[in-house]
């Protein structure tokens, strides 16, 4: 199950995260996940045919609106981020120093979110599922072989396992909570990427919870056939648990904002 690049994508503007300082974590690895299921784990074979059904290319059982939130998920991911942070500051009444405080601790936390994921990455090198069902005979899955198959979201270049848009989202979203609340008055994030196709696909997703947008970003890269359900979710607690670490570490206040 080693990872292979997919020829579809280029390099990634982000591989050097895997080798930055961390800016709150004691160590790189502090809060890298669990290993990856084997290749011979129930729970794979699992994850493998649900990606083949619903993330390729084609799919017979991918509705529109799970095409359609795969793709809004193309977006640059820092800018996407950072918008939604400003659209959550701008919709719940605050002062300036409240928001200079969760803007802080929002961007530690999504740096070292980056740099956790990517130490994952490097780590575990696990395969991206177009590889998998490429070579699904191989590893006693032969239901699922297709020599063909590739996913409806190119392939991000770089290894599977843990997923970068989970870790992120969840990290950036349990600090919007803390600051904000979990819920809030409706906020509308947009997608401004060629990849979101706004000629085909809303640019816009709309929630006033904010769990909603977390699950957004993680749940996309199962449509889009990218990552695994698994390592979404394992990926989700990682980004958490990075997050509540900055708050708890560095979010330091004299008066009554606790």
């Amino acid at each position: 199950g080693y990872w292979q690049p997919d020829p579809r994508t280029g390099a990634s503007p982000f591989l050097s995260s895997a080798s930055v300082t961390p800016w709150t974590m004691d160590t790189a690895d502090q809060f890298r996940p669990e290993l990856p299921p084997t290749i011979h784990e129930q729970r794979f074979a699992d994850d493998l045919a649900e990606l083949k059904a619903i993330g390729g290319v084609t799919s017979s059982v991918r509705t529109f609106d799970q095409e359609c939130t795969a793709r809004f998920t193309t977006d640059n991911p820092v800018a996407q981020y950072h918008r939604l942070a400003r659209i959550v500051a701008q919709a719940v009444t605050s002062d300036l120093e409240h928001d200079a405080r969760a803007f802080a601790v929002f961007s530690l936390a999504l740096a070292d979110a980056f740099i956790s994921s990517f130490e994952g990455k490097f780590t575990y090198h696990f395969w991206r599922p177009w590889t998998a069902i490429q070579n699904a005979a191989a590893i006693g899955l032969p239901e699922l072989q297709d020599p063909a198959w590739l996913s409806l979201i190119p392939t991000p270049p770089h290894p599977e396992y843990p997923a970068n848009h989970a870790v992120q989202s969840a990290a950036i979203v349990t600090v919007l909570k803390h600051f904000y609340g979990t819920d809030i008055p409706p906020v509308t994030l947009t997608c401004q990427g060629a990849g979101c196709r706004a000629d085909i696909c809303p640019a816009a997703v709309a929630s006033g919870h904010l769990d909603d947008f977390k699950a957004l970003f993680g749940l996309a890269r199962i449509y889009g056939g990218i990552h695994y359900r698994n390592t979404i979710e394992l990926s989700w607690m990682q980004g958490e648990a990075i997050a509540q670490n900055v708050i708890r570490k560095f979010y330091v206040h004299a008066g009554n904002d606790n």
